[in-house]
């Protein structure tokens, strides 16, 4: 919390200003049990007039089973953000994301953030350094002694690389993948955005990977020796320049999610759809999803959650015209109820202030979360909010 400010806690909603001050979002959310979750994202608390961001510091919000408490200080000079989570229990957890150079303005580049939680503090974990920089987007645990972390380096030519950290119950090691690779530099960008595991056999990293296309959806497989890319379906919409899986999610060896956009070369600039696909434990399918259709415009679901047969996806659609974005982007909520997928009531946000869902979670068939953050409206411009936003069992709220 900035100095001098009181802890503050929260219902389920829209994270009140005062939370977060200064410019703030939520980026990712997980939950151990209906009573343990944790929601990580950044806020800058001072911006100079033009814009420029003066001081960032990462966010960490707890949920105890009553109320969110906002007061989990993140250790370190502050100057920093987080983009995943992932919660084993009460005392072990794990936080990823991105240090940026300091002083703002050198010439250091950033580098990965790992922070676990002990069940009384979070504390920085050393981690592997990235020759030419770079971050990480996404974690998940099996056990105390077997994680993973996904990301992004860059090579000496400045390409963007996948990158792939694993725990091994002492220390975090850069695992080489040779699938993340490509001999020609010209289509040789990868990037790894979600990671998902159900064993310290089984686990999914999600993202887009070298090939033809600027952007080519890539899952991998580990198989409790190694990292392979996964054979995946046809999806002749993805022959445009955009084309990426965001978010994963699994809670057997045969059930699991991965979400995404698809670009539609059809249809007029920027235009796209959200690409699901599921694994039944023999291949990945293409899951249609007839209630994306009323999105419109550009759309696309950021995270997945899956909860025994039931799985939330959540992401933002924007109206978009043959010459551009035609107005204010919407959050977005589906729910995989084991037949289809059905698109849910978001609570109303005013119509200008550009939602858009970032993470979710699910802890029971009853209580799931989903956070993101909103760019602000007229009479704000510049001061974004976070969003929280919780599922019942009957509405989201």
């Amino acid at each position: 919390m900035p100095a001098g400010a009181s802890a503050q806690t929260t219902s389920a909603g829209v994270a009140p200003a005062g939370v977060f001050r200064g410019i703030s979002s939520m980026a990712g959310v997980a939950a151990s049990s209906p009573a343990n979750a944790w929601a990580v994202g950044s806020t800058t608390l001072d911006v100079l007039p033009d814009g420029v961001t003066a001081k960032q510091r990462c966010v960490i919000a707890h949920w105890n089973g009553r109320r969110w408490r906002t007061n989990e200080r993140c250790p370190g000079p502050g100057s920093d953000w987080l983009e995943g989570v992932t919660a084993l229990s009460p005392r072990s957890a794990w936080a990823v994301g991105t240090t940026p150079p300091l002083p703002p303005g050198s010439t250091s580049l950033t580098q990965p953030l790992v922070l676990r939680w002990n069940g009384t503090k979070w504390r920085r974990v050393p981690s592997p350094r990235f020759q030419f920089g770079g971050q990480l987007a996404g974690v998940t645990a099996a056990s105390s002694g077997r994680a993973w972390a996904v990301g992004d380096a860059f090579d000496k030519s400045g390409v963007q690389v996948g990158a792939i950290l694993t725990w091994n119950g002492k220390a975090w090691r850069r695992t080489p993948v040779a699938a993340l690779q490509s001999p020609s530099t010209a289509d040789g960008s990868s990037s790894l955005a979600a990671v998902a595991a159900t064993s310290a056999s089984t686990a999914w990293a999600v993202g887009s990977g070298p090939g033809s296309n600027p952007s080519n959806p890539l899952i991998l497989h580990w198989n409790g020796r190694r990292w392979t890319p996964a054979r995946l379906p046809a999806l002749p919409l993805c022959s445009g320049d955009f084309c990426d899986l965001t978010g994963v999610a699994a809670t057997s060896s045969s059930n699991a999610w991965a979400v995404g956009v698809n670009f539609r070369p059809d249809q007029v600039e920027s235009t796209s759809v959200p690409l699901i696909l599921h694994w039944n434990g023999r291949a990945w399918k293409n899951v249609p999803c007839p209630a994306c259709t009323s999105f419109g415009g550009l759309s696309g679901l950021n995270a997945v959650a899956a909860w025994r047969g039931l799985a939330w996806a959540v992401g933002y659609s924007q109206p978009v015209s043959p010459t551009g974005p035609a107005g204010p982007g919407r959050a977005v909520i589906v729910k995989w109820n084991g037949h289809v997928w059905k698109q849910m009531k978001v609570p109303a946000e005013s119509a200008d202030t550009d939602p858009v869902l970032n993470g979710v979670a699910a802890a029971s068939g009853n209580l799931a979360w989903a956070v993101g953050g909103q760019a602000g409206d007229s009479a704000t411009v510049g001061v974004s909010t976070a969003l929280l936003f919780n599922w019942n069992g009957k509405v989201w709220r």
